[in-house]
């Protein structure tokens, strides 16, 4: 730019680049042409003119910015200067920094200086009247807590100045006169040169002043709950039925750590109740789920449904049989169940709607002749009945001179007298099925001849099943009734059924892969021989609860690792898998 004008161009100096260097540091902390400490730089540092600048990113940008002001172009151009220094200095977050001063002096040393200073922990002289506010480095940047016993020292702290509010310079602690409090000493002590020391468990402040200026920081010393990694249950959700009670059991990681300040809160207290000990108590119907939360905010959820008390019918007592209706008649069917506060309702059904209709309640109309046969039924018991229906009764008017009334041909009705079942008694396995087949005598009734089943066992269904034309398929071990109604007659056949083979070997047919921290995955097991009994009797292990956690084939992944997962029937029978979190 000099030659452009006919100038002489300058030589770079070393000592004036020293300076430069010193200059950018120190309009980091205080941008102006007045030094930090309140001196002029032609007095102190016996230059004759300076450039400064901030927040251009390279040197040519600074140099073209400068170019472009009146008094900073005069100081490049002017022919009075022979020598020059340049300088840069870059602060903790990024920001630049850049001097050039000039001397009307030859250069002395021609040494090059490249490069600029960063992060120097070399200290800036100043005037308090200068100085923001202080910043403590390593407490900004680290966690900010200690353990009991456990020492930290503050290694440096920042000024910042009041003309540029980005810049931080730090120095360090043992080349000022900084002072140090602690607002507990019973929790935290600081010493004389900055060392923190954690005494007890529990918040406390450390302040430092320095130069009139204080600044103030909050420090944790950890206990040992405050460790606590996560929380787990014994149980991811639950089912009760209302009344229930269920213990939940929490347990803490690392597993070294014990601790009582366990808080256990339910979302919605209406349907389950949870106390300080991890019981849960089923109020209403509902869901909610119920958290564990540490004292340190950790925290997991179980999900908890509540179904009303199955209370069954027990038995069906018909009041009075309802047999005979005239077209157009109604009735309700009067019938008593046992207990009384069954949670059940009763079903009421007709086999020719045509003939005879009923409703939920348990009221028929009779809509045309002939005969229907009614169901009033329970989920595991039914009481059957024939209704006949006829045309409304006409009286006719006899003939004066008859004398006899004339014989009607009424037709002859030969009733059911027997029912006979071709099994009284009846032993299958679990899985087996066989027939029940009906004889009724005589051959030549005139009764309707349908023929249906039912269980008179109470949970009959969870033992054996038992179709609409006889079939029964043996479901678990126990024993039942099961009885045949044809009319008012009947016909019992009592049914055992014996468990099978108890279990020969456990598979996983799919193993999971891609598995992560914090997801949940279902993981599948076959069992040889199908039949066996197995319903809650598996047991399910994780080698490694800190990586995995299982519950009845539910994985929960928590770190990354290996975990050895183990299924076990009741009998003995196992088998594993392992498994790899990523």
């Amino acid at each position: 730019e000099r030659a452009k004008v006919g100038v002489n161009s300058l030589t770079m100096d070393y000592e004036l680049t020293q300076k430069a260097n010193e200059r950018a540091k120190e309009i980091a902390l205080y941008f102006s042409h007045t030094r930090p400490d309140g001196n002029n730089i032609k007095d102190t540092l016996k230059v004759d003119g300076e450039n400064i600048a901030a927040g251009l990113p390279t040197a040519k940008d600074t140099v073209d910015d400068w170019m472009d002001s009146t008094g900073h172009r005069e100081n490049i151009l002017n022919s009075y200067y022979k020598s020059i220094g340049v300088g840069s200095y870059t602060t903790e977050n990024g920001m630049m920094y850049w001097v050039q001063v000039f001397s009307s002096k030859k250069a002395t040393n021609t040494t090059i200086m490249t490069g600029s200073i960063k992060k120097t922990n070399e200290f800036v002289k100043y005037d308090t009247k200068y100085l923001k506010n202080i910043v403590i480095q390593d407490l900004k940047t680290i966690n900010r807590t200690l353990n009991i016993g456990e020492s930290y020292t503050i290694k440096s702290f920042g000024i910042q100045n009041s003309g540029w509010k980005s810049a931080t310079v730090y120095t360090t602690i043992n080349n000022t006169n900084a002072t140090f409090k602690s607002s507990n000493e019973k929790v935290a002590t600081i010493d004389k040169n900055g060392t923190i020391k954690g005494v007890a468990a529990g918040e406390v402040e450390i302040t430092v002043t320095f130069a009139g200026k204080s600044a103030t920081y909050k420090i944790k010393v950890l206990s040992e709950e405050d460790k606590i990694t996560r929380v787990s249950l014994n149980k991811s959700s639950i089912d009760l039925k209302v009344g229930e009670e269920k213990e939940l059991v929490a347990k803490v990681y690392p597993e070294s750590i014990t601790t009582n300040n366990l808080i256990w809160t339910s979302s919605n207290e209406k349907v389950v109740t949870v106390d300080k000990n991890g019981k849960v108590i089923a109020h209403s119907k509902g869901s909610a789920d119920i958290t564990v939360t540490t004292s340190n905010g950790k925290s997991t959820t179980c999900f908890v449904r509540v179904e009303e008390e199955n209370i069954p019918i027990t038995d069906i007592y018909l009041k009075e049989y309802i047999t005979n209706l005239y077209v157009g008649d109604k009735a309700t069917i009067q019938v008593q169940v046992t207990p009384t506060n069954t949670t059940e309702t009763l079903n009421y059904t007709s086999l020719n709607s045509k003939v005879v209709s009923v409703d939920k309640y348990g009221n028929i109309k009779a809509i045309g002749q002939g005969t229907a046969e009614i169901t009033v039924s329970s989920k595991y018991l039914k009481e059957v009945f024939l209704v006949t229906v006829k045309n409304k009764k006409v009286e006719e008017k006899l003939p004066v001179e008859e004398t006899h009334p004339k014989e009607e041909n009424k037709p002859t009705i030969i009733p059911i007298e027997k029912v006979d079942l071709n099994y009284r008694e009846k032993t299958i396995k679990v899985g087996e099925k066989f027939k029940l087949l009906a004889s009724i005598s005589p051959t030549n009734t005139t009764e309707s001849t349908k023929v249906s089943f039912a269980c008179s066992t109470i949970n009959c269904y969870k033992i054996a099943s038992i179709s609409s034309d006889g079939e029964v398929v043996g479901v678990a071990a126990g024993e039942v009734e099961i009885t045949a109604f044809v009319g008012s007659k009947t016909a019992t056949c009592k049914v055992k059924v014996e468990a099978v083979n108890e279990v020969e070997s456990i598979s996983f047919p799919t193993v999971p892969s891609n598995l992560h921290p914090n997801e949940v995955r279902k993981i599948d097991v076959v069992i040889m021989p199908w039949t066996a009994k197995v319903a809650n009797s598996l047991t399910w292990t994780s080698n490694n609860e800190e990586v995995i956690t299982v519950n009845n084939g539910i994985l929960f992944t928590h770190s990354k690792g290996t975990a050895v997962i183990t299924v076990t029937a009741a009998n003995g029978v196992s088998n594993s898998i392992t498994l790899t979190v990523d």
